[in-house]
């Protein structure tokens, strides 16, 4: 019977982990750097699980130098039952 009841506590211990899991499928990211001339960087990435079920992992990059700024915006969906994913990259320039 305390075999039975082991075994029933680890099933429900993975049971729980596992939902715990699914609920904290949100993460947010800010990496901020700064160059010596000036230059800096701004990443943030943003991942979270859509109502299909896939990783879906944006990426917005804006850097700004003396010559002028660009934004890149990178968007991934992973399929997590085969592992494909699909990228769109979308970059804007502005000149000084």
């Amino acid at each position: 019977m305390f075999k039975s009841m082991v075994v029933a506590a680890g099933a429900l211990a993975i049971i729980s982990t596992a939902a715990f899991a699914q609920s904290d499928a949100s993460s947010t990211t800010r990496i901020t750097r700064t160059a010596p001339d000036g230059a800096s960087s701004s990443t943030v990435i943003h991942r979270h699980v859509n109502g299909e079920g896939d990783v879906v992992t944006k990426k917005r990059t804006e850097t700004e130098g003396s010559g002028g700024s660009t934004v890149t915006t990178r968007r991934t969906m992973t399929d997590p039952a085969n592992g494909a994913s699909t990228t769109t990259v979308t970059r804007q320039t502005t000149e000084h």
